[in-house]
């Protein structure tokens, strides 16, 4: 079966003889090469396959670029790491594989429109060809594709890094608030359920950044804070996850290696098991190194944008740490990636900025009141909400799956939305729900039926000084 496309979606190019993934091992010389392929595939042509092995897994370089053809299409990538050896390709003889970056937004050039030197090199009838010869035409047309390939040049002086810091924090005040009875210096853009909180201390004539990601509202104890965006004061990134780098066009970007910690565990979002998709970038350090690192956003005009990216990196990050801290189900994975392909197919509307308002704060501390009911009564519930618009709450694990919206007022904006998330969302995860929706006291009879009658179930709640108290009637099973 073709694998080339799968692959491809997977961020990862692979080679065959499977067989001999003993090649990864270092150090082995050309002739340890030679004699294991002998050993595996002793019908085979071994110069031919040590050819191929040794071009694949040696000779490549970080930061090389690589054509794929594939039909009349040709996909352009750009080798991220070393090769290594994935036991999931054993059925489809792909075990040796290279992480790539799809270059050209990942879209492929037709054969046909290639330059003809370029198009006699990819007719190869064997696995690979060494495409040097036409170096210089194959960084032509991605020129004039809009891709050069070329790797982002880190930023790696104190005024460099402050000022591209302050540039993000900027994109979220333009189309955040500040205004929501927590930390000020924590940005939240509503409309994506993301916050951000930059800052830092001086330590040792450094000064220490703590920039933090997470998908919802509340005090340091219960933000919810997803993963650090913490680049170096200037110098080398050396232990730093953080990163600025700017383009030869003199564009600016966030970058983050893509280490986390995740309950005192060190966690790589690069690591083939997590399946993460997000886009990456190669820098060269001032060292000379090149270096993949994931795009966290890239600092442009339209801040809304920049805000975006963000959010889709942060989401990569929570799907990783819901896997590691085992919050979630294979299931709730894939809804999660249903749930960010629904919301980029139909676009996210920019809300103006509004006066003050202290309904996040009520929303964020009803949210904790419902998750703590839950739990005490002996339900799972997930960390994080499905996609950026989803629903508030779901639970996991035992005997009836429950999806729950909050909302902290009773006009009909507010029912009328819930109800989107609530049968939307139940569809993107392709499981049967009871569907909650939680809300003060006051919603009218009429409303209230036609709720119910789309299978809505509805829970008041008294807000009291002495706490919150849900009456959930027969919405939760005994």
């Amino acid at each position: 079966m073709d694998q080339v496309i799968p692959l491809l979606s997977e961020n990862v190019i692979a080679i065959g003889w499977s067989d001999s993934d003993q090649l990864l091992n270092r150090p082995l010389s050309k002739d340890d090469f030679r004699a294991i392929l002998k050993r595996d595939y002793p019908d085979e042509n071994v110069a031919n396959a040590l050819e191929h092995t040794w071009r694949f897994i040696r000779e490549i370089a970080v930061g090389d670029v690589a054509a794929v053809p594939h039909g009349d299409d040709v996909h352009f990538v750009q080798i991220a790491g070393d090769a290594y050896s994935e036991s999931a390709g054993a059925n489809t003889d792909t075990v040796i594989r290279r992480p790539i970056i799809r270059l050209l937004d990942g879209k492929p050039l037709a054969r046909h429109g290639l330059p003809q030197s370029l198009q006699d090199k990819l007719a190869f009838p064997k696995t690979s060809a060494n495409l040097r010869a036409v170096e210089s035409v194959v960084s032509a047309v991605l020129k004039v594709a809009g891709n050069s390939g070329e790797p982002l040049a880190a930023i790696e002086t104190r005024g460099g890094t402050a000022s591209a810091v302050s540039a993000w924090r900027k994109a979220f005040n333009k189309v955040g608030r500040t205004d929501h009875g927590f930390s000020e210096r924590t940005v939240w853009v509503e409309e994506l359920n993301i916050w951000l909180a930059v800052g830092g201390w001086e330590r040792k004539d450094e000064h220490r950044y703590w920039n933090g990601l997470g998908d919802r509202l509340g005090s340091n104890k219960t933000r919810n804070l997803i993963v650090e965006v913490n680049p170096p004061d200037g110098g080398p990134p050396r232990r730093w996850q953080g990163l600025a780098a700017s383009d030869e066009n003199g564009g600016v970007w966030i970058l983050h290696s893509g280490e986390m910690n995740v309950g005192g565990t060190r966690v790589q979002l690069s690591d083939p098991q997590h399946k993460v998709r997000h886009p990456r970038k190669l820098v060269r350090l001032n060292t000379g190194e090149i270096v993949p690192y994931f795009v966290v956003a890239e600092i442009g005009s339209d801040h809304m944008n920049v805000v975006r990216q963000t959010a889709r990196f942060m989401q990569a990050c929570a799907r990783v740490r819901s896997r590691v801290t085992e919050t979630a189900v294979p299931e709730f994975i894939e809804a999660q990636e249903a749930a960010l392909l629904l919301e980029e197919s139909i676009g996210i509307t920019t809300v103006p900025a509004q006066p003050a308002k202290t309904i996040e704060r009520v929303h964020a501390r009803i949210w904790h009141a419902v998750r703590k009911d839950l739990e005490g009564k002996g339900y799972r519930v997930a960390n994080q909400r499905i996609g950026s618009l989803g629903p508030d709450l779901y639970t996991i694990g035992r005997g009836t799956r429950y999806l729950i919206e909050i909302k902290t007022a009773v006009s009909a904006s507010d029912y009328m939305k819930a109800v989107g998330q609530l049968l939307v969302y139940e569809k993107r995860l392709k499981l049967d729900f009871r569907k909650i929706l939680i809300l003060p006291k006051g919603m009218r009879a009429t409303a209230r039926d036609v709720l119910v009658s789309l299978d809505i179930a509805i829970v008041d709640y008294d807000d009291l000084r002495s706490g919150v108290i849900f009456h959930w009637g027969s919405a939760l099973d005994k």
